[in-house]
Formats: C-alpha cells, sequence, structure tokens
C-alpha cells in the first residue's frame, strides 16, 4: 500500500488488498471509495472483496468506478457528492491513484483555487496539468462557448508569471494566454493612456481601475483570472 495524502480529508492511493483495509482503519480512515472497475486487471481485488474487509473493519465504502483516461464530468460530480455524504477522512484509490486525485481536482474546481489544487496534487505526485482546463472552467469540460478557453496556461500571476507571460506575447502576438493566481482581480486587455504607456484595466468587486504597466503592447489581451 502507497498512499499519497492530499488534504486531511482525502488520501489516494494505487490499487489496494483487502489485506491493507485494518491497516487503513487504524489510520483513522472511515471510509473508502473504490475509482478502479472491477475486472481491469488480472490480479486485482473486485470491489465486493474490498467492501466486505471494509465492513468488518467498521468502514463504509462505495464503488464509483472510472475507465482509465476517461474522467466524465459526471464522474467528478459523483465523487464530490460522495465526499460530502461519508465520513471523513476517504481513502480513495485506483490503479495508480491518478483517476482518484483527478476526479478530486474537479470535484473541488467550484470551491478551492486552482493553484491550490494543482499544488496539493503534486505534492502528492500527480500533474494535473492534462485536467487544468477543466479546473479552470470549474471542473467541467470547456464547450467552444465556454470561457475558460487558452493557447497557454501561466499558473502563477505574479512577476514572474507577468514576465513570463510578455516574453511569450512578444514573440507570438497572437496567443491566448490565462494567467492564474489567488488574487481577487484580473488584468483585461490593455490600452493606450495619452501618454502611450500601456496600462492594464484591474477589475476589483466590480469597479475597474488603472494599473500602469511598462511591458507595451506584449500584454495585449493577457488575461489574468480571478480564482
Amino acid at each position: 500500500m502507497d498512499p499519497k495524502p492530499i488534504s486531511d480529508e482525502i488520501t489516494v492511493s494505487p490499487q489496494i488488498a483487502p489485506s491493507d483495509v485494518a491497516e487503513i482503519a487504524a489510520k483513522g480512515y472511515r471510509a473508502i471509495i473504490c475509482n478502479r472497475p472491477d475486472g481491469e486487471g488480472a490480479d486485482q481485488p473486485s470491489f465486493e472483496e474490498i467492501e466486505a474487509a471494509a465492513k468488518a473493519a467498521g468502514l463504509e465504502a462505495r464503488y464509483l468506478p472510472v475507465t482509465s483516461g476517461k474522467v466524465r464530468d459526471e464522474d467528478a460530480d459523483d465523487f464530490g457528492r460522495a465526499l460530502m455524504e461519508l465520513p471523513g477522512p476517504v481513502f480513495a484509490y485506483c490503479r495508480t491513484g491518478t483517476r482518484s486525485a483527478t476526479l478530486w481536482s474537479l470535484s473541488q474546481a467550484q470551491t478551492r483555487d486552482t493553484a491550490d489544487i494543482l499544488a496539493k496534487t503534486k505534492a502528492a505526485g500527480y500533474d494535473m496539468a492534462g485536467v487544468v482546463r477543466r479546473i479552470v472552467n470549474g471542473g467541467k469540460t470547456p464547450t467552444d462557448t465556454g470561457d475558460a478557453k487558452f493557447d497557454v496556461v501561466i499558473v502563477g500571476a505574479g512577476a514572474g508569471g507577468i514576465a513570463v507571460a510578455a516574453s511569450l506575447k512578444s514573440r507570438k502576438p497572437g496567443l491566448s494566454i490565462a494567467l492564474l493566481g489567488s488574487g481577487r482581480y484580473s488584468l483585461l486587455p490593455a490600452r493606450l493612456d495619452h501618454g502611450g504607456r500601456r496600462y492594464l484595466r484591474r477589475r476589483n468587486h466590480g469597479q475597474d481601475h488603472g494599473l500602469a504597466h511598462p511591458a507595451g503592447g506584449a500584454l495585449d489581451q493577457v488575461r489574468r483570472r480571478r480564482l
């Protein structure tokens, strides 16, 4: 067993065996979620076996199977609902833990900052870069009419992130770039003031404020999204 804590409320893990359940209970977990379909691997214990061991140890168990590489929005919704309904902390597993980490990330997208989700999963050993657009979009798959569609997403909207965005825009002006941070404002397309300097509009609590920036045209159409 190789548990990977993401937060105080949840730990994810590669495949477990029925013999691991007693140790899971001893560590204080109160529920187990299985995100691996039965029969995926030849040496894989069935959920029925895990559930029987969980009941013997006084734990609740829930079966939420997800096909590898095909995490749907509905799956994330079900996972988020299970986290609210089951006693915690929760121990979730699949073949490697990636599906469980992905489901947690998407289920938390409307209540946690994107940067926080990415940091917690990275610390646990899981890279959520492949679903970052869905996280930014509230845990849902972006559509052609959605507003979370960018060529480049930069995590970190401080001076370093802005510098990287400016550099990219200077080389490829047509790029659409999102800067992700935990701030309370967003940087919208730049405009020229009467002195020829570039200004970015800072939106804060529904109001716009001028924010001087010397980047010239490099930051046109760069958007720092409020998270």
